[in-house]
């Protein structure tokens, strides 16, 4: 089973490594993929003969409704508007109508919506949902605090382009001493960039990135990480694929955001000139 073939980064290996091992004994293996619609994908799927099912968008409307119900009843300030069924139910109305079958559009705007503390204002941007998952992007890219903007742009080279997982504790240490662009040699203010708590890059990129998991000990075998049991030594990774999509892409190169663009040798480059400057601090190997 392989699901989301689209968002494996190594996408046209493994296919081919699906076409190896189909000749091996042809027919022999069974394989359910689920992607998205790429040509790329789609030309070399093609040749395993595969039996195709579109999944039409209403479909899923049901499923979405589910979900939105069970946001609607969670613990979250959502919670409040279930005791008005009018309300709650133009809400499932419009993001029903709205997602086109997106799971991951609908979750950004009921996070949006999360940050309504009035009827008024929850109504004001029902009426203002960005149609699309770009502009979502572009929406919450542009409403991060201008005072936290190099923060969050070094949070995001960090986990689109890393080699392994981060920990919260990682990634807000590389925000601490790389906020501004580095240079070889150059940390930074040692105080002025430090976050009072490492969480607090879940606010300042909130929609962007998540906790995905505890870290487990046998996760370290080397004992790379000290205070393992911390609870800032959770993963976190951007919320989803589509991000990552996001913010390489031209929409994001030539739209308003595009102060949050990526563009994938220089966020290589950045991230080895930070790994450099934060190893010159250590005077000798003893101290590593």
């Amino acid at each position: 089973v392989l699901d989301a073939l689209d968002e494996f980064g190594e996408c046209l290996d493994l296919m081919e490594l699906i076409q190896e091992i189909n000749e091996w004994n042809p027919g022999a293996v069974s394989i359910l993929a689920t992607s998205r619609r790429y040509p790329e994908i789609e030309e070399e799927i093609i040749e395993l003969k595969p039996v195709q099912i579109n999944i039409q968008s209403s479909l899923i409307d049901s499923d979405i409704r589910t979900y939105i119900q069970t946001r609607l009843q969670g613990k979250g300030r959502l919670r409040r508007w279930c005791r008005d069924e009018t309300i709650k139910s133009k809400i499932q109305q419009t993001l029903v109508e709205g997602a086109k079958g997106m799971f991951r559009w609908v979750a950004c705007q009921m996070d949006e919506l999360d940050r309504c503390l009035t009827l008024g204002s929850l109504e004001t941007t029902m009426k203002s949902l960005p149609d699309t998952l770009d502009k979502t992007y572009e929406r919450i890219l542009l409403g991060i605090d201008k005072r936290y903007k190099s923060q969050a742009l070094t949070a995001l080279r960090w986990l689109a382009f890393a080699m392994r997982p981060l920990t919260i504790r990682e990634v807000a240490e590389a925000v601490h001493l790389f906020s501004c662009e580095a240079t070889i040699g150059d940390v930074g203010d040692e105080s002025r960039n430090r976050l009072s708590d490492p969480n607090d890059i879940l606010l300042i990129c909130s929609g962007l990135i998540t906790i995905t998991e505890e870290l487990q000990p046998d996760a370290d075998p080397i004992g790379y990480f000290p205070d393992i049991s911390e609870p800032d030594m959770r993963i976190i990774q951007l919320s989803h694929f589509s991000v990552k999509e996001y913010v390489v892409s031209d929409h994001a190169k030539l739209g308003p955001a595009s102060h949050y663009h990526l563009v994938e040798p220089s966020c290589h480059t950045y991230i080895t000139h930070c790994c450099v400057s934060h190893l010159l601090q250590y005077r000798d190997i003893d101290s590593l």
